[in-house]
């Protein structure tokens, strides 16, 4: 056999054939002698001469197809798109028609597959294939007298066979397969593992008895992307006999390991291409996406995971045996294993994803407590027994994330609690011996999550917003609203209950705070507010209730310390029906008398006047400071005048008090009458309604220092006032003291 050159073409033949370049004549090349072979532009690899229009048919037998593949690809010019043109070529080009019904169709009436040029061979097709039994081929040259080395391509007839995947569609593209004639076999795209064209609408119909259930293994799928929602090629899966079926899925861009389950004995293929997509490939991780479809591996069986199992919830569709179960707001329910209370057959693997509530109104946990379970394996090895069951309970992936536990007999917990509205299983079997039983059941339980750190107080009412917070278990920590960050609920109470151990103090500072303000005029706090209350104990088991103080909008409260003897403070946040916003975060702290925290004050209970400065001023004051100073009067007919000489403390009253607070109290102990800090000074002058006037300082843990103030105070009797003072130790340091 030797090489003989014609026109176009280099033929593998046993016989001679002449050829004219300049009449460039038409080039028939059948299956008949030779299933593969050349082919290429004239004179290559010497350049092609100009003013040429060339045809190179390939013609195979009535079951076969033809597919070509270009090795070398040089023409005079370039695609238009390269200079601002959608479609077209400036100079050289070749037209490719793979969709022709018969050899003999006149050319003008075939669909184009594309038209091509230029020198870079990755801009063609990395595999092209015909329809039928015919592929065509034009080339033009144009008479700019600029030619170029042309083109070398390889072309092989194949077989028709495998393209025969059911029974045709009687009109368009499409197949039936039947699971009664053929358990098992493959579905491809029309073209593959070729380029396939645009315009394509095919469909897969894979039909089997009932009791069936089919398994579709994806061995290769490479399709045009150019979007999450696959705007331009597309194929979509059904979980039924037509289009109108549930739909398991919209599929394109290069996947591999895809593996889907019908949920009963038929699945739907739909198969959509469509124009107007980029030229150049799209690139996929390090992997050109070539365009060339799918192929995958079907398999009808009886033998799949029964989904009888399912008690509650759904099957997830196109799983083996994947089941979600949704909240009906604190609802419960069971699940089971696949063919409990009998074993679970080998190898499977089933994903149990159970979802809480998650909205305006609802945030919900799940609580998981196995029943029986039926678990082997072996001490810290739960993978390497029978079965085990891998728990995910921040909401993370099964597929690509860590698990939280695994779980085995061994190993197996009473309760979970999910830390995320979702809780996911993954439950995997091994090789389960013969007899031998595998399997679990667990009841699940939806429970209310305020997404709050502490105790709650009643664990069975899980729908109480109300947690414990213990100085016995932690001296510091965080409080929030619920749901922080997330926007609170409308309609809902949290109480927060602090519980101090003897001689010590309860610090409340606040690190984030925006609550719905309340009507202008309305000083109130009516709509959405935080409150507080000290409660000390009394005789005869009761409790003296201090309220602390009321607080909404956006300006930070400044920092709260609970009165000398408290035993507990109870934090109290409601919304309305209205508005909601971010709400709150702060951190609470058990403050003994006995820790580096620096107290002053004391009652002032002699003299007629006096001056009063924080600690270290006038430098910068400290942090982890509270000073409490009552002033008292001498004259039953007297009232406490003071005066603010100096006033600096971090904070503005438009935006909170966030880093340290002054408190006034001018006709009772317990009721702030002014709440201060920034460079102004509340007022002026402030007279005391009664005897006496108080005076309570804090900075909290964090603060940046400021100068802290200066106050200066006078007994006044209708504009007399008296002079010199003492001052006494704190109350809560005099108890200290006996």
């Amino acid at each position: 056999m030797k090489v003989v050159e014609i026109g176009l073409v280099l033929l593998y033949t046993s016989f001679q054939i002449s050829a004219v370049y300049q009449d460039c004549p038409d080039v028939i090349i059948t299956s008949e002698y030779n299933k593969t072979g050349n082919f290429s532009s004239p004179q290559y690899p010497r350049n092609y001469p100009g003013n040429l229009k060339c045809l190179i048919k390939f013609v195979g037998g009535p079951n076969e197809r033809v597919q070509i593949n270009f090795t070398d690809f040089r023409l005079d010019g370039f695609p238009n798109e390269l200079i601002g043109v959608s479609t077209g070529c400036t100079n050289d080009y070749i037209d490719i028609y793979t969709e022709i019904e018969h050899p003999d169709h006149d050319i003008l009436e075939l669909p184009l597959q594309g038209r091509y040029c230029g020198n870079d061979i990755t801009r063609l097709p990395h595999l092209l294939m015909s329809s039928k039994q015919t592929l065509i081929i034009t080339f033009d040259s144009d008479d700019d007298g600029k030619t170029a080395r042309g083109f070398l391509g390889t072309y092989e007839f194949i077989s028709d066979e495998p393209y025969n995947m059911g029974i045709p569609a009687s009109f368009g593209c499409g197949w039936t397969v039947n699971g009664e004639e053929k358990s098992e076999g493959y579905i491809m795209a029309p073209y593959y593992p070729a380029v396939y064209p645009d315009g394509l609408n095919c469909y897969y119909q894979l039909q089997g008895v009932p009791g069936q259930r089919i398994r579709l293994e994806f061995l290769d799928f490479d399709l045009y992307s150019g979007g999450d929602h696959c705007p331009y090629d597309e194929l979509r899966i059904h979980d039924g006999s037509t289009s109108a079926d549930p739909l398991i899925g919209i599929y394109c861009n290069r996947i591999e390991g895809l593996v889907l389950y019908s949920t009963g004995h038929e699945m739907y293929l739909q198969f959509r291409t469509r124009q107007g997509r980029p030229s150049i490939e799209p690139v996929w991780g390090d992997k050109v996406i070539t365009m060339s479809g799918f192929k995958a591996r079907y398999t009808f069986s009886d033998e799949f995971v029964n989904l009888g199992f399912i008690v509650d919830g759904e099957h997830v569709q196109g799983s083996e045996c994947d089941v979600r179960i949704k909240s009906q707001g604190e609802s419960s329910g069971v699940i089971v294993s696949p063919g409990f209370p009998n074993s679970s057959p080998s190898n499977t693997t089933c994903h149990y994803f159970i979802d809480g509530l998650i909205d305006q109104d609802n945030l919900e946990k799940v609580v998981l407590t196995f029943e029986e379970a039926f678990l082997p394996g072996y001490l810290n090895r739960c993978k390497e027994g029978s079965a085990y069951v891998a728990t995910y309970l921040y909401g993370q992936k099964a597929t690509t994330s860590r698990p939280d536990h695994f779980l085995c007999d061994l190993e197996l917990p009473k309760m979970l609690t999910s830390h995320d509205p979702r809780l996911t299983l993954k439950y995997t079997t091994n090789s389960v011996q013969p007899g031998a039983m595998v399997g679990f059941k667990a009841k699940y339980q939806f429970t209310m999550d305020y997404a709050i750190e502490g105790t709650p107080a009643n664990p069975i009412a899980s729908s109480d917003c109300h947690f414990i917070y213990r100085s016995s278990s932690d001296k510091s920590g965080k409080l929030n609203s619920p749901r922080y960050p997330s926007a609170y609920p409308n309609d809902i109470t949290c109480t927060y209950e602090l519980v101090a151990q003897p001689y010590e103090f309860i610090m409340i500072s606040f690190d984030k705070f925006d609550l719905e303000p309340s009507p202008v005029g309305d000083d109130k706090c009516s709509r959405d507010s935080i409150s507080s209350i000290s409660k000390i104990p009394q005789q005869g088991n009761t409790t003296l209730d201090i309220q602390m103080g009321k607080y909404c909008g956006t300006a930070y409260p400044g920092p709260i310390v609970s009165e000398w003897l408290t035993e507990r403070m109870i934090l109290t946040f409601s919304s309305n029906s209205a508005v909601t916003e971010r709400g709150f975060k702060a951190k609470y702290e058990f403050i003994s008398t006995l820790q580096r925290f620096q107290y002053c004050g004391g009652n002032i209970t002699e003299g007629g006047s006096g001056e009063i400065t924080p600690p270290n001023y006038p430098l910068k004051y400290n942090t982890k400071t509270v000073c409490d100073w009552y002033i008292y009067r001498r004259n039953p007919r007297a009232q406490i005048k003071i005066k603010f000489e100096h006033f600096d403390i971090e904070g503005t009253m438009e935006e909170g008090c966030q880093g340290a607070v002054l408190r006034i109290y001018t006709a009772e102990e317990y009721k702030v009458d002014y709440e201060a800090c920034g460079q102004e000074a509340p007022k002026q002058h402030i007279i005391s309604q009664n005897g006496f006037i108080r005076i309570k300082y804090i900075s909290p843990s964090k603060t940046y220092g400021k100068t802290g103030f200066k106050v200066t105070w006078t007994e006044v009797i209708q504009g007399l006032s008296l002079s010199s003072a003492t001052i006494s130790p704190p109350v809560f340091l005099l108890h200290l003291l006996k």
